[in-house]
């Protein structure tokens, strides 16, 4: 598109073609399996036997399955978590599968679970801890170039990797060469995007979102204004900068379960669907990728509950996007570039046309009117990310002949916000957006959102697991926020 051409330019740091082909993929899945799976921890020492590991029914095509009816694009393995264990036959360590009892030796966990994710068209992420406690090496000037061979095995023996994903965890006892590393990535998988809290910009394309609950800021830009994200503030993090210097996309990441290793302990305590759909708006649904945990058992199987909430929540989001209550409805505004950028583009289904206000013009307002009356709860909207983030405040308002009711209003928009409101019948809606420079919006949506029945789900759910955790305390701050932020639809 030659936006120039009708005098649209960028609007701040706008994001490169490997960064939206992350930006559209919404859901993604972690795998976090290992040593700890069977040794109960979160964090393993690093002097685990390898012989701790055999799981004795591993299907990786099962985990496939799981993730893809998640509705997850991409899924990444902890292919080397901070115990050093590593799930790929590495000749750089003895701490690793092929001194196992899996497979006799001869297995390759990372190599299993990227031709499964082929199969199933799912794209493929590798997690490579920095921190390894296994080895002497780690925290000395050798140890940068231990990592570079290990990361060289994962970038160069299983075909196309589409991200790297790497924390900080170490950094404060050490300094990582991440200019050495995320040199390898661009050097060995051109097209990987980088994830990462720590790194410069010019080779960080997605960042934290500050917490792992799945919460972006109810207040979330793609943007950053900053040199570094090495220790960037995680409430930053998690709010962004509308118009900075850098775009780093957020993954807000969270675990099906209270911990991100497997513990049958945990059963009890999987996310229900009604909780993993309040995660979805606070994540996809405030311009940010879901990245969603699933923690394989000592059998090496996703547990079946994990994989049946996953799936219905994953059903009941896209059942209520499929059902688009603005689609053919009359929609005009009070600004319009021209006849090629008018409010009709905003419902037509085309994704290449979209609505822009006259230029310099920082406020518009969209009148939407239904054929009839629907029954509706949710309203989506998008920008057009190639010409930045402009919006920065938003309201709806319910519009009868005896006056308006507001009924929703927000701040950022970005790649996908999702808005919720109380339900009820609406014919005639009325949207003012307020921006840094002129409007442009790629679509708008109306739909309604509709909460899974206890009676309807297939095992034991309720309130009891919603709003506790494992040690039957209720959850923190950011959990409450999911819980509480929907006022009357949830």
């Amino acid at each position: 598109m030659d936006y120039a051409s009708l005098g649209l330019h960028p609007y701040g740091a706008i994001p490169t073609e490997r960064q939206m082909a992350h930006i559209k993929m919404e859901k993604k899945a972690f795998i976090h399996f290992g040593v700890n799976t069977f040794t109960g921890n979160e964090w393993g020492l690093g002097d685990e036997t390898e012989t701790l590991f055999n799981p004795t029914e591993l299907d990786a095509t099962q985990w496939a399955r799981v993730i893809k009816n998640a509705g997850c694009k991409l899924a990444i393995i902890t292919a080397k978590h901070h115990d050093g264990f590593c799930l790929w036959p590495s000749k750089y360590t003895k701490h690793s599968v092929k001194n196992s009892p899996y497979k006799k030796g001869n297995g390759d966990v990372v190599g299993e679970f990227v031709a499964a994710c082929r199969a199933e068209g799912i794209k493929v992420g590798i997690y490579i801890s920095p921190w390894d406690r296994s080895v002497k090496e780690w925290g000395t000037a050798e140890y940068s170039n231990f990592f570079a061979n290990q990361l060289t095995e994962l970038l160069t023996d299983y075909g196309r990797i589409d991200e790297v994903w790497w924390d900080g965890a170490g950094s404060n006892e050490t300094e990582y060469d991440w200019a050495l590393w995320t040199g390898l990535v661009r050097a060995l998988q051109p097209t990987a995007a980088t994830f990462g809290s720590g790194g410069s910009l010019d080779t960080v394309d997605l960042r934290w979102v500050g917490n792992e609950k799945g919460v972006a800021g109810t207040t979330h830009f793609g943007s950053l204004e900053c040199t570094t994200i090495t220790n960037y503030p995680a409430a930053k993090l998690n709010t962004g900068t509308q118009g900075g210097n850098a775009y780093i996309y957020s993954e807000s990441d969270v675990s099906i379960r209270p911990g991100w290793f497997y513990h049958e302990s945990q059963d009890g305590f999987v996310k229900t669907p009604s909780v993993l759909d309040r995660i979805w708006f606070t994540s996809v649904g405030r311009n940010s990728n879901l990245l969603l945990n699933f923690p394989p058992d000592k059998r090496g199987l996703i547990h079946e509950r994990d994989a049946q909430y996953a799936k219905i929540s994953n059903d009941n989001i896209s059942r209520m996007r499929s059902v688009d209550y603005a689609r053919g409805a009359t929609v005009t505004a009070d600004t319009e570039l021209g006849p090629t950028t008018s409010a009709k583009n905003l419902v037509d289904g085309d994704n290449e046309t979209f609505y822009a206000s006259m230029l310099n013009k920082r406020s518009a307002i969209i009148n939407i009117t239904l054929a009839e009356p629907k029954k509706i709860n949710v309203m989506i909207l998008g920008e057009v990310l190639p010409l930045g983030e402009r919006i920065n405040s938003f309201k709806l308002e319910s519009v009868t002949d005896i006056g308006s009711e507001l009924i929703a209003r927000g701040t950022s928009v970005g790649y996908l916000r999702a808005v919720t409101f109380k339900e009820s019948e609406y014919k005639s809606l009325r949207l003012t957006l307020e921006g840094a420079d002129s409007i442009v919006l790629s679509y708008l949506s109306l739909h309604r959102y509709e909460a899974p029945k206890i009676g309807d789900l297939p095992l034991p759910y309720g309130e009891n697991i919603i709003l506790k955790n494992a040690h039957g305390k209720i959850f923190s701050d950011g959990d409450k926020e999911v819980i509480l932020a929907f006022g009357g639809i949830f």
